[in-house]
């Protein structure tokens, strides 16, 4: 079976394998309502998959089943919906699976009770696997022959899993907090499985158990998440190490984060465990899909990133009054950046004066609830005060902006946002000692082609300033 690396996401960066490891830096800017909130890497690593894979010219079929084995209570198996027409997470425990289906689902995902070993699926049916900080505790040889009998050719199997390596951050106190983590931890450990070792080691075994010749390991994908010290307490709870430990001596093992979280608090100077301390920590991952795709992903745009999404969305549910219902992507080109709404909205709708890109658009993998209208961005076809949010990603500077601004204006419901943003034209390439050269060669390509570019792409090199200062709203943030 053929197997592809697929690109992350890291603080706006975007990794892509070829030949050579090269970066592609770029900064987004948002307006109107701009609030920090959680971020889940797996959302990152699927919008890849997405954006990738499932949306390649090259695939040989429609994208229809992917399987989240170990999905415990469904957390990573909730953000598939939007790219399969059927998702169904598996684990063994029927509590786990009990948990899953109470929890707020879509309607295309179904739960099974089953060990990863023996997956219900027919031979070649399943187009997606995935497995979150589940695999380690697989029977590795089972599992990879059920993978081999399950998957489709050019089917993708992605397993990652956190790593031990976590620290914390506040103030000038970030080194003390994560010594005291790390101590905590480390006793935790004691009481560990084996198999443990296997997410200690970054999965490396789980890498080699791997029998695809063409597969790819993927490290140092870092990870930041807002949390309050009770949070943080809470994280240690569900570690199935401190699980062991509550068994075997129950005073102790809750003595330990009782004392864990008072030095937290003496540390930071703070009374309160709502207190946010960000955590950071590694991911381990490794994606492997069919090596015919690796080309195509290199001609796609880039989608708008996880980070931005939760930035825009969390504005939405801090402002909403009703229901949020439709988002409009304004001048989607061909789709890129609409079909990562999906998940989000009851109906979602991609508008571009250009046919041909609309075209390309509804020939792409899409989902029942986007639509496509051809229309200018100065003529959106909706009514007064009826949409909840308007995006444009890498597209604003192309716009009138005066009349486009009064359009908002007039179709945003109350409350609602509009969300501008753009790569900026700060790139850089990295490949071991010759990154800095590499980034003079792309700088020089890149400032030879400006030249015969638009004036409106000044408003891109400004970092969107001007767009920035052309809207009409009061409460605004760039």
């Amino acid at each position: 079976m053929g197997v592809k690396p697929i690109g992350y996401y890291r603080n706006y960066s975007n990794y892509l394998e070829n030949q050579s490891l090269y970066s592609v830096t770029r900064t987004w800017y948002v307006y109107r309502g701009v609030k920090r909130t959680k971020i889940s890497l797996f959302i990152r690593i699927c919008a890849l998959l997405a954006e990738t894979w499932l949306f390649s010219p090259q695939k040989v079929d429609p994208v229809r089943l992917a399987v989240d084995v170990g999905c415990g209570s469904g957390q990573s198996t909730h953000v598939l919906a939007a790219h399969f027409e059927k998702v169904v997470g598996t684990d063994i425990s029927e509590a786990q699976i009990e948990a899953a289906k109470q929890a707020a689902s879509f309607p295309n995902v179904t739960y099974h009770v089953c060990p990863a070993e023996e997956l219900p699926f027919e031979d070649g049916s399943v187009d997606l696997i995935t497995a979150f900080t589940a695999a380690h505790w697989f029977d590795m040889p089972r599992f990879m022959k059920e993978v081999d009998r399950v998957l489709k050719p050019h089917g993708c199997v992605a397993l990652s899993t956190y790593t031990t390596d976590f620290s914390m951050h506040y103030k000038d106190c970030s080194e003390r907090l994560t010594e005291i983590f790390t101590e905590t931890r480390d006793l935790l450990l004691k009481y560990s499985d084996e198999k443990v070792n296997l997410v200690i080691a970054e999965y490396k075994e789980v890498f080699e158990s791997v029998p695809f010749p063409d597969k790819k390991r993927v490290t140092q994908i870092l990870d930041k998440i807002p949390m309050s010290v009770s949070g943080v307490i809470g994280l240690f709870q569900s570690f199935s190490m401190y699980q062991a430990f509550l068994r075997s001596d129950p005073e102790a093992a809750k003595s330990l984060l009782q004392k864990t979280e008072q030095r937290f608090l003496e540390t930071m100077g703070v009374c309160s465990n709502e207190t946010q301390v960000p955590v950071c920590w590694n991911m381990a991952v490794r994606l492997f899909e069919a090596q015919d795709h690796a080309v195509s992903y290199q001609k796609y745009r880039f989608p708008p990133p996880e980070n931005l999404q939760s930035v825009i969305f969390s504005y939405l549910e801090e402002k909403k009054v009703d229901p949020i219902r439709l988002a409009v992507d304004v001048g989607c080109g061909s789709g890129q950046s609409t079909r990562v709404l999906a998940a989000h909205f009851e109906k979602v709708v991609g508008t571009d004066i250009s046919e041909a890109q609309i075209e390309a658009a509804k020939q792409a993998a899409s989902f029942p609830n986007v639509t496509y209208h051809v229309c200018p961005a100065e003529e959106l076809p909706f009514a007064d005060g009826s949409v909840d949010l308007i995006t444009a990603f890498t597209a604003a500077h192309w716009f009138d902006m005066p009349r486009f601004m009064k359009e908002v204006d007039r179709v945003l419901k109350p409350h609602r946002c509009v969300a501008l943003s753009t790569y900026t034209a700060d790139f850089s390439m990295h490949y071991k000692d010759c990154s800095e050269r590499l980034t003079e060669i792309f700088t020089e390509t890149h400032d030879q082609l400006l030249k015969y570019a638009d004036e409106k792409v000044n408003l891109v090199i400004a970092e969107y300033k001007e767009v920035f200062e052309s809207m009409p709203f009061p409460d605004t943030k760039r």
